[in-house]
């Protein structure tokens, strides 16, 4: 590449080619090539070719002073689990020392304290939980099982006890269809719902909460962005996507998407058996027995 440029460069200047040409040709503009000339014409061809950089022997004058570095690596191993910004309160506060949270993030970096390529960031370990009532809590939420521009939308919802499953697919989600939902689902049961947790989209409104107070569910909205908390529904999802939904064909009906939602619905409650958290090799029907015969 180097030597392409001095050939060029060579050539512009025994005008042999024009600047507009070589610019286009190596995808720059017409003002860097201007450049190139200039350094060409004054320090030759050495200033193309990368310089080894000179080591350091110096210390920076804004270097902070290495006690400083040591109170704050020793901060940081006392507060593990924080970010740089209460180490730098910690130091105001205590030590009277204003130090930039860039600062310390740099020095954390600079000794591998922290942040270094090899660093993994501490993740507080969720807390998993399984209800032990049937029809206590269920999860609903929706799911698009084509793509965002097919005009199918499935409303899911899960027991988050027996993780009982059903399933509807609707045109379009709104919050006339998540009613129709829930009156479909309550249509199937003869067993009464205490409360439906939901994400906070539109399909989920104030009107939808109006409804199920009126029928006395309880509706429980999961904080904004924190899907983890519909964790049982959206494990479901992907379950679904991975056994069922990657062969559905393009363009299906909503009749034939029910029908096959049905059948998904039938082998998951009666057949698959599943192993986490508190399922124990149990079906969804084989748990609900289970647990309606316990004492909570």
């Amino acid at each position: 590449m180097i030597q392409l440029r001095i050939t060029k460069i060579q050539e512009i200047i025994n005008k042999e080619i024009t600047v507009v040409q070589v610019a286009r040709e190596l995808a720059v503009t017409r003002k860097t090539i201007h450049q190139w000339l200039a350094r060409y014409k004054r320090l030759g061809e050495s200033w193309l070719y990368p310089k080894k950089p000179w080591p350091k022997h110096w210390s920076p004058p804004n270097r902070t002073p290495k006690w400083i570095e040591r109170l704050v690596i020793d901060i940081s191993k006392e507060e593990r689990f924080k970010w740089p910004i209460t180490i730098w309160d910690r130091l105001e506060d205590e030590y009277k020392i204003k130090l930039h949270p860039t600062t310390i993030f740099r020095i954390l970096k600079r000794n591998h304290v922290r942040y270094h390529d090899k660093y993994v960031r501490f993740k507080r370990p969720s807390k998993l939980y399984s209800l032990w009532k049937p029809w206590q809590e269920m999860q609903l939420d929706t799911s698009f099982p084509l793509w965002y521009w097919e005009e199918m939308i499935v409303y899911d919802m899960i027991d988050d006890c027996s993780r009982t499953i059903k399933a509807r697919a609707y045109k379009e989600k709104t919050v006339a269809n998540s009613i129709a939902f829930v009156e479909y689902v309550l249509s199937n049961i003869t067993f009464t719902i205490s409360a439906i947790r939901t994400d906070n989209w539109s399909e989920f409104s104030k009107w939808f909460s109006k409804y199920l107070e009126n029928i006395g569910i309880k509706h429980i909205k999961n904080a904004t962005y924190t899907p983890e908390e519909n964790g049982k529904i959206e494990r479901y999802h992907r379950t679904r996507k991975d056994e069922d939904i990657n062969y559905w064909r393009y363009g299906m009906s909503l009749d034939e998407a029910n029908y096959r939602l049905k059948l998904r619905e039938y082998y998951y409650n009666y057949k698959r058996k599943h192993r986490w958290l508190g399922m124990n090799g149990l079906t969804p029907i084989q748990k609900y027995h289970l647990c309606s015969f316990i004492k909570v």
